[in-house]
Order: structure tokens, then sequence, then C-alpha cells
């Protein structure tokens, strides 16, 4: 599934991006968290706190198809041709079972995104637990991602602006990940929470979009079973070397600012620009290029 033509080689995926490993720890005390990577706003890959968790012996895509049965789900594509230009958008509804038939067919970049666990297959809330790392979680919103060899899960942050957790099961995943202060290096467009899906990050790409040579990010290999813990407000992209499954567990923002900004992208900002999609359709994403690339030069 996935086809790389735009991006980079699976074993180069993101390497020409200037980069620091994500640290890597086990049995971390919530103490040394808190200090060292909550607080200072840095991500950290656990590599031991599922494993006592039954979603780290069960959950795999035969399984997760009997779970899902013949549910509808929305699915999403990286290709704009696809997608218009938004790969937030999802581009149809279908049956899981057949989503998940896809997964075999290399020519097929389909991903399933952000697809609430609350909502679609609560039985499944026993196979995993909120980390005990001092935060405050949302409980009911966990949410499943599921991507297919070669696929890419294009850069974005989350509009709740929530502190979160990614568990990988399956094949390894790659993500990238990018300071907010940073972001218009992603070409992000402003009032967005996406970079534009046309970005390459192999070493040919930085010709075709030169502010990418300015990032200092993170990049974390996460195999079955790691956690990621993704700082607030950071922009990440994903990129799937096999068929994997994420589970995203959010935990509410820690400061009074960050819940304002969350209630702010979430009651206006969001609102506003599906608005102006529906209104002015592949016009308004045109804009939001044009307004990419000019903010990246700043």
């Amino acid at each position: 599934m996935g086809s790389c033509s735009n991006h980079a080689l699976p074993k180069l995926v993101f390497e020409a991006i200037k980069h620091i490993d994500v640290d890597r720890k086990n049995s971390l005390p919530v103490s040394d968290f808190t200090y060292r990577y909550l607080q200072t706003g840095t991500p950290v890959v656990f590599g031991d706190l599922t494993h006592k968790w039954a979603a780290y012996h069960r959950w795999d895509i035969p399984y997760l198809k009997r779970q899902l049965s013949n549910k509808l789900v929305s699915v999403y594509s990286n290709k704009v041709g696809v997608n218009g230009g938004n790969s937030r958008k999802p581009v149809m509804n279908m049956p899981a079972n057949d989503y998940f038939d896809l997964l075999s067919h290399d020519e097929d970049d389909l991903q399933i995104r952000n697809l609430s666990v609350g909502e679609i297959a609560p039985q499944i809330y026993d196979d995993f637990e909120y980390p005990r790392l001092g935060l405050k979680y949302r409980h009911g919103t966990g949410q499943l991602s599921v991507g297919g060899k070669g696929s890419i899960e294009n850069m974005h942050y989350r509009p709740d602006i929530a502190e979160s957790f990614l568990s990988n099961f399956g094949d390894k995943i790659t993500v990238l990940l990018v300071r907010s202060e940073e972001a218009k290096y992603t070409y992000e467009p402003p009032w967005s929470f996406e970079s534009i899906v046309t970005v390459d990050y192999s070493a040919e790409g930085l010709k075709k979009h030169p502010a990418l040579s300015k990032l200092n990010a993170y990049i974390a290999d996460l195999a079955h079973g790691d956690t990621l813990y993704i700082p607030s407000e950071y922009r990440y992209a994903v990129y799937y070397h096999g068929t994997s499954i994420g589970l995203t567990i959010a935990a509410r923002p820690t400061s009074p600012s960050q819940s304002l900004r969350s209630r702010g992208n979430q009651l206006i900002v969001q609102p506003l620009d599906r608005l102006a999609q529906s209104l002015l359709g592949a016009h308004w994403q045109r804009r939001k290029v044009r307004k990419a690339v000019r903010r990246s030069k700043r």
C-alpha cells in the first residue's frame, strides 16, 4: 500500500531533514517524565509502557477486522488528485472489512485516521490503559489510525492542543516531529492544521521546498508496542514501513493559555476553514498553498 513517488525511499524517509533522535526510556518515573520531557516540551519514546496491555498481545489487522466487522469508516489519502490538496478531509466511507482487504494492494494509499474507539469499537477499551504519568486524560477519546506499507500521514498537529501518546502495533513506523515555532518551515498555511500535501522530505524535495532545510526536528522509530509522547502543539508526520495500527491517547492541555487556544481552534478556526472550503473549494486550497510558500520565506 502507498506510493512513494513524491517522497523519499523507505530507508531514507525524513533523513534529509536536520534532526536528532528522540530519547528512548523504559520504566520512566513520573517525576523524571514531568521535569525532563513534559515541562520542557520534549518528545520521548517509552519502550515498555504497553507491555502489560492486552493490545500488545492481540492487536493486529485480523483482530481489528473482527472487532470493527462491517462498520463504516472514513478513509483518507495523501494523493492530491484524490483529496484535492486537503489530506484531512475524508475521500470516502467504506465498510471496515473492505478497507482492511485493501491493505494487501501496494497501489492504494488509503488510511484510517483518528477513528474514535468509543464510537465504533467500545469493546476494545479494555485492551489498553491510560498512562500513569501525572496527566488528566480525556477518557473515552482513544483514537485509532491504520496505514499500509509506504504510506505517509501528512505533517499536522492536533487542534485540541492535547498532550498525546501514540502507541504503535504492527510493523515499524517513523515519526518526524517539529516544534510549533518552526511550523512555517513545514509549509503550513495560516489557519490550518496541516502542511501542504505536496511537501517532499527527500534530498531532492529540499530543492523544491528549501525552507525545510531550516528545520531542527526530532525523529522517532516506533516498533510494535512502543509509545511516543508528542508534546502539545508539535507538528508531526508518520511514515509506515509496513501495515500498522496506531492508538492515540490525549491528555488535557496543561495550562490556561493552551486551553484557550484549544477552544479557539475548535470553535473558530476549524469552522471558518470548513466554511471557506465549502464555499471556495479548490480556490481556497490554492490560496492556502500560496500563503504557506510566502510564510516559509519570512
